[in-house]
């Protein structure tokens, strides 16, 4: 667990040297963007239940005190008249919801993008700054890997930090809310969700780590065989050269394609699997209850 907060710590601070003055303004924006998503979605959740419980026991609903105070403020004087005023609030709330979710999606995707790009500008002007001597000792391949596939890696970080950080928000706001209705029941799905967790952790990320470090391999392979033919193609053409270079190429992208298959796969897994569980859990503890 302790290895695990220092190489968050570290991909932090790897960020922070990366971006610039306006990129951090910019990430703070984001953040209260993604706290308001987060707003959302226990909005959503919460607006739920007195509406299921209408569906259920609306004379029950009706005893309470909120719901007197709307009713004596719309003019409403039985349930028949609340029930039509609660669907089309809850209808009203989920557009506007997913409306805010879509804009709050554009927003992050928006940030990630526009730091990619500006470190891949940034990569190549410091490039283009160097001697001619510089370039006779370092591969194209290289230099085009860290240019495009490494400020790919670093979007890919940026993405999953504000995607992690979302599901978080969201996650705790929900879990308070489910705690002041139901709190024993809550600590049990939640040590159940922290048992799940640490297995996750434990099966999932060095199977993720080892998939990563082949696919990078197998892109710096692909985009090697592409330059060395292109550039030398004088001498493939000389030599006859063109299908090994062809196998090189075909080998490399198929080697990529079973990989990132396969991190996709597992980078599935874990939401299944905790979401199978805590279903699971949750079903079984209110079987027991009963």
């Amino acid at each position: 667990m302790v290895k695990n907060l220092k190489a968050v710590k570290h991909i932090l601070n790897e960020l922070n040297y990366v971006l610039n003055r306006r990129q951090k303004k910019g990430a703070i924006l984001v953040f209260f963007v993604v706290v308001f998503r987060a707003c959302f979605e226990l909005l959503g959740v919460a607006a739920i239940v007195p509406f299921l419980q209408a569906m259920i026991n609306v004379e029950e609903l009706m005893d309470k005190e909120y719901v007197q105070i709307i009713m004596h403020w719309g003019g409403m004087y039985s349930e028949k008249e609340l029930l039509p005023l609660m669907s089309l609030g809850l209808i009203v709330l989920y557009v506007v919801k997913n409306v805010y979710i879509l804009f709050a999606n554009f927003i992050q995707y928006d940030y990630s993008t526009k730091v990619k790009k500006s470190l891949s500008i940034n990569i190549m002007k410091a490039y283009m700054s160097k001697p001619y001597t510089y370039f006779l000792d370092v591969s194209s391949a290289e230099i085009v890997r860290t240019c495009n596939a490494d400020t790919m890696q670093v979007y890919n970080i940026l993405s999953n930090i504000l995607f992690i950080l979302s599901e978080l928000l969201t996650i705790i706001m929900i879990g308070i809310f489910i705690m002041g209705a139901e709190p024993v029941m809550s600590i049990q799905i939640l040590i159940l969700m922290f048992v799940m967790l640490f297995f996750i952790i434990g099966i999932f990320k060095p199977l993720m780590k080892r998939a990563g470090a082949k696919s990078m391999q197998a892109v710096v392979q692909k985009d090697r065989a592409i330059y060395q033919a292109i550039l030398g193609i004088k001498e493939v053409f000389v030599t006859q050269r063109q299908e090994y270079f062809i196998k090189a190429y075909e080998t490399a992208a198929e080697d990529e394609r079973k990989l990132n298959r396969r991190s996709e796969v597992i980078n599935l897994c874990p939401d299944r699997i905790i979401e199978g569980v805590c279903v699971s859990g949750l079903i079984g503890i209110v079987s027991v209850k009963l």
